[in-house]
């Protein structure tokens, strides 16, 4: 971001970026017919099938965003040569806009998420519920509310189950480790049917936006 605009005029231009980013994500994901096919595939899988369909959609045009998978979260430090490129942290998806002379990044990081233990059918590999979900705390919120991610939200890919059992499975790991004020709590959001706030106090980031997409039946 850059420029001396008013913080108000900013403050809506980002409100309305982030509200266009979830818009082209939920207007490629509802089309798919077959969402199961996706639930045996890796996270990166599942992001790259999507961020193919989201650069494809004409959507993004209108909305002048330019998206990439696996992005560096590179800072100001790492530019100038104040630290290490290699020890930069990768993010799953990176949205791009601008207006003449704002511009402006939004980033999302998604988690593979279960319900119960399953097995794969097509390689017979094991999957870890309780794994996955300590995954999303540890990997996924944890690393949005110190700062170790910039600005954005949680994905979760829920590939067997229902998102809100796993939505409640979640808050009881956090119960269980004395983080109940940090606890997903379920909202309405136009268009997504999985949409949970959480707050975190006294963090980098304090209020951190989760969506969950349902892949599985």
């Amino acid at each position: 971001m850059s420029g001396n605009l008013n913080p108000d005029i900013i403050n809506l231009f980002k409100l309305k970026f982030e509200e266009n980013c979830l818009s082209l994500l939920l207007e490629s994901f509802n089309p798919i017919q077959n969402k199961k096919e996706f639930c045996e595939l890796t996270e990166n899988n599942i992001t790259a099938r999507l961020v193919g369909l989201m650069k494809a959609k004409p959507l993004r045009f209108n909305f002048q965003i330019s998206i990439s998978r696996e992005s560096y979260c590179d800072t100001d430090k790492t530019y100038i040569g104040l630290a290490d490129a290699d020890e930069s942290v990768r993010i799953d998806i990176k949205y791009i806009t601008w207006d003449r002379n704002i511009e402006y990044e939004y980033y999302i990081e998604a988690k593979n998420l279960s319900e119960n233990d399953w097995i794969k059918p097509y390689n017979k590999a094991k999957v870890n519920a309780h794994k996955q979900q300590n995954r999303y705390i540890e990997t996924g919120i944890q690393n949005f509310i110190t700062g170790k991610y910039p600005n954005g939200s949680l994905l979760g890919y829920v590939v067997e189950g229902d998102p809100d059992n796993i939505i409640i499975k979640i808050n009881h790991i956090l119960d269980k480790r004395n983080r109940k004020e940090e606890k997903l709590k379920k909202e309405i959001k136009p268009g997504c049917d999985f949409f949970c706030i959480s707050f975190h106090q006294g963090n980098v980031l304090e209020k951190l936006n989760h969506y969950f997409l349902k892949f599985s039946r």
